[in-house]
């Protein structure tokens, strides 16, 4: 397959035409008798893989949970036997970043955070180019995975992983507090300001706003406010830092002004999972998040508030601009670069990463990264409707994150942008003082880019 093809697919407006197919099962590979590959259906690999033994290193997710029945299923129709082993996030990156660096023959698939880890995995060549197996698996349907949530797990137009836990930024609310004060649901960075200041109450601990205000973490969500911007960390070529360009200080400013003016005490040391806990007791009434994270505060079990929460489109900069959200794949699969068992892996990549699994771990709550499963009725069912035609439209609208860019030192460079973002928190969002600190950054966040 032509790699340029290849990307072509990808960025191509087929999405939609692949959103109407029906489910079908992911194919194999069969040999013929003189060894060369061709496509087959699931039962006819039975021979080609019994007695290999593939290890599967991946998130404790409950994406992997759902798919330990599909696993099962391969294993009997296959022959294969797949050793799962899964780690917390932190855990598992040290697992494969010590395993990668080991030149490790032993790990087959492999579970990774594009976002975050593409850059090093890609750069390092530890993953293996799955351009030819996409092309001979000719049921495996690539146009249907999500092109926005792709595009960090391709390099040169090369595919390295494939996207099987997606998430977009939207913007969620209570909806008893809106009625509460009158106060329409905002569409601009305006209206939100304002229906944030209307209704924060720090004597109740009822906050106006809460998102990521950790380092590292800050720098995700405080994207969709730079993106809908018409702003950038760097250039579209890639090449320049334009950390200190005035849209994106301005919109720096906005997220540490609804941050450290109407946000929680100790935000700076939050992410996610603190975010969504304290949007689910009752204490925020807008937040900004990723729709992945959407359970934590509809579920009964495990919110307060779940009969009142509201989902909404991310905000524009100005009343008849677009909005621009995230859209990225929380998690992706990929291949061993020193694997043995090349075409084994690949068949197991398939399966879990297919239709028919996806649509699986769809109705099993997980937002996966397949289009046809957002277009299967019985795998939303556990989905608000408001929040599946939410993802939709962010899916049609959404961008792809960039820092993917900065290869090995992807880490470094949101560290660098997340100071910026930390000390715009702490001012409230002070125009000068954001802009200091983002001149201080700003070299060597150049340097990173120069040495890629």
């Amino acid at each position: 397959m032509k790699n340029v093809k290849l990307k072509k697919q990808i960025l191509s407006g087929a999405l939609a035409a692949a959103m109407l197919a029906a489910l079908t099962a992911c194919a194999g590979k069969e040999q013929d008798s003189s060894g060369t590959d061709t496509a087959g259906t699931e039962n006819s690999i039975a021979e080609d893989y019994k007695g290999i033994t593939l290890r599967f290193v991946a998130d404790n997710h409950s994406w992997t949970t759902s798919m330990e029945e599909v696993i099962a299923e391969f294993e009997e129709e296959t022959g294969a036997k797949v050793e799962i082993e899964s780690y917390s996030e932190d855990n598992l990156l040290s697992k494969l970043n010590v395993e990668f660096a080991g030149n490790s023959e032993s790990m087959d698939v492999v579970m990774f955070r594009p976002p975050l880890d593409a850059g090093t995995f890609i750069g390092n060549g530890w993953l293996e180019p799955l351009d030819r197996f996409i092309e001979e698996d000719t049921e495996f349907e690539y146009a249907d995975v999500n092109a926005s949530a792709s595009e960090p797990c391709i390099k040169e137009e090369s595919v390295y992983g494939i996207p099987v836990v997606t998430e977009v930024e939207i913007l969620y609310y209570r909806k008893d507090i809106l009625e509460e004060y009158e106060i329409d649901v905002p569409a601009t960075f305006d209206e939100l300001l304002a229906a944030v200041e209307k209704v924060t109450d720090k004597e109740k601990e009822q906050y106006g706003f809460v998102a990521r205000g950790a380092l590292s973490p800050s720098v995700t969500q405080c994207a969709g406010f730079v993106f809908s911007n018409g702003a950038d960390w760097v250039s579209e070529d890639l090449k320049t830092c334009t950390v200190t360009d005035e849209k994106v200080i301005d919109a720096i400013c906005l997220y540490g002004e609804l941050l450290g003016k109407y946000g929680p005490p100790g935000i700076t040391n939050m992410s996610w999972s603190e975010v969504m806990t304290l949007f689910a007791q009752g204490n925020a009434v807008f937040a900004t998040e990723a729709s992945a994270t959407a359970s934590v505060v509809t579920d009964p079990e495990s919110s307060s508030v779940y009969e009142n929460v509201g989902f909404t489109m991310f905000p524009s900069a100005a009343e008849g601009e677009d909005p621009v959200p995230y859209n990225i794949s929380a998690w992706a699969l990929g291949m061993n670069s020193n694997s043995k068992n090349k075409e084994a892996a690949w068949a197991l990549i398939s399966r879990l990463a297919g239709k028919e699994a996806q649509a699986k771990a769809q109705d099993e709550g997980v937002s996966t990264a397949r289009s046809s499963s957002w277009a299967n009725a019985e795998a939303t069912d556990l989905f608000p409707q408001e929040l599946l035609d939410l993802v939709a439209s962010c899916n049609d609208i959404g961008r792809g994150y960039n820092f993917v860019a900065f290869g090995q030192n992807v880490q470094e460079a949101r560290n660098l942008v997340g100071s910026v973002v930390t000390a715009s928190i702490e001012s409230g969002g002070d125009y000068d003082t954001v802009m200091k600190a983002a001149e201080d950054i700003k070299e060597d966040f150049q340097d990173i880019l120069d040495h890629q």
